[in-house]
């Protein structure tokens, strides 16, 4: 019901003279399916895929052999419960260790 009345709050003059149905247009035409297919298949998510498979199995590969990869998960109906998400390694920032004269405090010198 609320989310009825949230979408109720489009379909009036008012809404169509101040352009308000940009958002809601944005947001169908941006989870469109073949948007977000249109997207996996662009050029930087290849780069990505590519670099991902490069990383875990030491492997390179065509831009072909992803692109058809793709298009079968795309065209395929895959078993959700066999998908298994990609977990990347972390990677640890060794820090370096602070050198010895700047640890070191200044004692204070004593005369007499």
């Amino acid at each position: 019901m609320k989310n009825a009345a949230n979408h109720l709050q489009h379909l009036h003059k008012e809404s169509v003279v101040k352009n308000s149905f940009k958002p809601l247009w944005n947001k169908c035409e941006a989870t469109d399916p073949y948007n977000i297919a249109g997207i996996i298949c662009s050029e930087p998510i290849l780069k990505c895929i590519k670099k991902l498979i490069k990383t875990r199995y030491n492997e390179k590969c065509e831009d072909e052999i992803i692109l058809a990869a793709v298009h079968k998960i795309v065209t395929d109906k895959m078993d959700a419960g066999l998908i298994k998400p990609f977990k990347a390694a972390k990677v640890r920032v060794k820090r370096e260790k602070k050198s010895e004269e700047n640890n070191q405090t200044e004692s204070p010198i004593i005369s007499e």
